[in-house]
């Protein structure tokens, strides 16, 4: 393993009878997360018949793959040529998109409960949390959710004690060093502190899933009466997000 937590040689292993694991790293960080792009882009785009999918995770790359036309052995080299590969790969560009957020209140329940576990008040809170970018790492669990790193140190807050049945989509949580906003309704344990009328995931859309991995988000505060009018102007297709491509080869840490 090297200094910034990739392995040397990745650790492929069975996860199922018709799937391989292939781990790169032992952390979440953003060089693991350079190599795991990486190496997914590569095998997304490579994968020999017999691949069905590859799907990416903090840490790792799920390979899905039909034991009738494709051996594990080949699986096996597949995935190991896919961690090797060298020279350019093409990529989806990373882009900073910005979320507008209603924060506590009826919108945020557990604002309160984070700034009283940190001794702040709900605007530092706040005012903490919209400082930060927050870093795309993959899509997972629910459709179009986003696994979310970046979380500043002072806002890490444990989830809750009794989880809640019910969060509509848009909800902004964090929860331990992590962020997500949802895309469809769900329970959850995580500390709700906003919500968003941004739609992360719609399946009317050309494309449902808005995020890609490598995106940041911009968290921004607007007013209830805001929220009414983005939310009207999302349904009806008049809302434009304010969306700009990163070109940097490395955009920073987090």
């Amino acid at each position: 393993m090297n200094e910034r937590g990739v392995y040397n040689k990745p650790i492929i292993r069975p996860f199922g009878d018709s799937c391989l694991i292939l781990e790169v790293g032992d952390q979440i960080s953003y060089e693991v997360h350079l190599k795991v792009k990486r190496t997914y882009f590569y095998a997304r785009d490579r994968k020999p018949k017999g691949i069905k999918e590859v799907v990416p995770a903090y840490s790792s790359i799920n390979c899905h793959y039909n034991p009738s036309e494709i051996s594990v052995r080949n699986v096996e080299a597949f995935l190991q040529q896919a961690f090797e590969a060298k020279g350019e790969i093409e990529e989806a560009v990373p882009r900073r998109i910005r979320i507008p957020t209603v924060f506590g209140g009826e919108y945020g329940p557990d604002l309160e409960r984070v700034a009283s576990f940190h001794r702040i008040s709900q605007e530092k809170v706040v005012e903490i949390f919209t400082r930060g970018e927050y870093l795309n790492y993959f899509i997972g669990f629910m459709p179009g959710k986003p696994y979310l790193g970046g979380l500043p140190a002072e806002l890490e807050t444990p989830r809750l004690d009794v989880p809640r049945t019910h969060l509509p989509s848009g909800t902004v949580v964090l929860y331990g060093k992590q962020v997500a906003i949802f895309g469809l309704p769900q329970p959850s344990g995580a500390n709700c502190i906003g919500r968003s009328p941004i739609k992360v995931y719609d399946p009317s859309r050309e494309n449902p899933v808005l995020l890609r991995m490598g995106d940041y988000l911009k968290f921004y505060p607007i007013e209830k009466e805001d929220f009414v009018r983005i939310e009207q102007e999302v349904m009806s297709g008049r809302y434009q997000l304010e969306i700009e491509e990163i070109r940097e080869a490395v955009y920073g840490k987090v």
